[in-house]
């Protein structure tokens, strides 16, 4: 008696069918992970980047850069589109939930490629020191740098950051406030991010003054740093031997007024001449006004005839 059993070609032809189309989707989860690898689904990578400002502004170019340190460096070229020189008084950095970031420094060097700033400020959101020297005229392209921002730079590819930078007019005494949005691929850079700067530049002032005159409202009518550079808020006169009253202060030798710095003005008065980048050293057996530094070296001094000599330069700001 035969007892063989029919075959069930349904249920085998199902199982290749399953199989077939499991080996199918296995290849297309290894295509998916290939892909998800190569980041090819970030859309961050290939969405446009842009800079934008209100009419204040114009932008023309920019760039965020990191070093790998956990902060990011920006750097934004503006046009001033007014019809006045205009003056920044403080530039504020947001994050895109509009969370300020302050930063070591701001710089903003007139015109674009020079080598040094036009204004400056340390932290980023404080009141910038400028120079007097220096202007931002009508269609001018100045670069503004923001340095040493903590934290990591958000996402892999673009970071997004918004402005607040404060201006006021050459003649005008109402400050106002341009807006501005950047987004912008992260440029990820080996080595330092030390600025390059000129060598007789207020952005290479140290804060930690040697030297501090300051008028009866705490407000800093001359400052000499740690490297011997001067910072007044006035003009320097030379070969003057009177003309001071009793709210400037003065310097002495001996009883002598050899020089005053005029109060509110910060202007620097002279009875002989001033010596900046000078290598003159003080002189033993004179009497003279010598500022030092911590180690005993002179910055600065004034002889008996009023001369003022400068181991560095001296910067009019405002």
């Amino acid at each position: 008696m035969n007892d063989r059993r029919p075959i069930n070609h349904k249920g085998q032809v199902s199982v290749e069918y399953l199989m077939t189309y499991a080996w199918a989707f296995l290849v297309l989860l290894l295509m998916v992970g290939v892909m998800y690898y190569m980041d090819l689904f970030n859309m961050e990578k290939y969405s446009a980047q842009y800079c934008i400002f209100d009419a204040n502004m114009y932008c023309s170019d920019y760039s965020v850069q990191t070093y790998g340190n956990n902060t990011f460096d920006v750097y934004i070229a503006l046009q001033n589109n007014m019809d006045d020189d205009i003056f920044i008084n403080k530039v504020k950095l947001f994050d895109d939930n509009n969370n300020e970031i302050i930063c070591d420094s701001t710089a903003i060097y007139c015109p674009l490629f020079e080598i040094e700033s036009f204004s400056y400020s340390n932290p980023s959101n404080t009141q910038m020191m400028r120079d007097t020297n220096k202007s931002w005229i009508p269609t001018r392209q100045c670069k503004v740098t923001v340095k040493d921002c903590p934290g990591r730079t958000a996402g892999n590819y673009k970071q997004k950051l918004n402005l607040n930078i404060t201006f006021r007019g050459e003649n005008g005494y109402i400050n106002h406030t341009t807006l501005g949005t950047i987004y912008a691929n992260i440029e990820r850079l080996t080595g330092s991010s030390t600025p390059t700067i000129g060598a007789c530049d207020i952005a290479n002032f140290d804060s930690h003054h040697k030297l501090l005159i300051q008028d009866s409202l705490g407000n800093n009518l001359l400052m000499l740093d740690g490297n011997g550079m001067m910072l007044i808020t006035g003009m320097v006169f030379e070969s003057f031997d009177a003309g001071y009253d009793s709210n400037d202060f003065k310097i002495e030798i001996d009883g002598d007024i050899i020089a005053w710095v005029s109060n509110p003005e910060g202007n620097l008065y002279l009875n002989g001449n001033l010596e900046e980048m000078s290598a003159e050293e003080p002189k033993n057996g004179v009497k003279e006004f010598i500022i030092e530094n911590s180690a005993g070296g002179a910055l600065a001094f004034f002889d008996e005839s009023g001369n003022l000599y400068l181991k560095n330069c001296i910067k009019n700001i405002a």
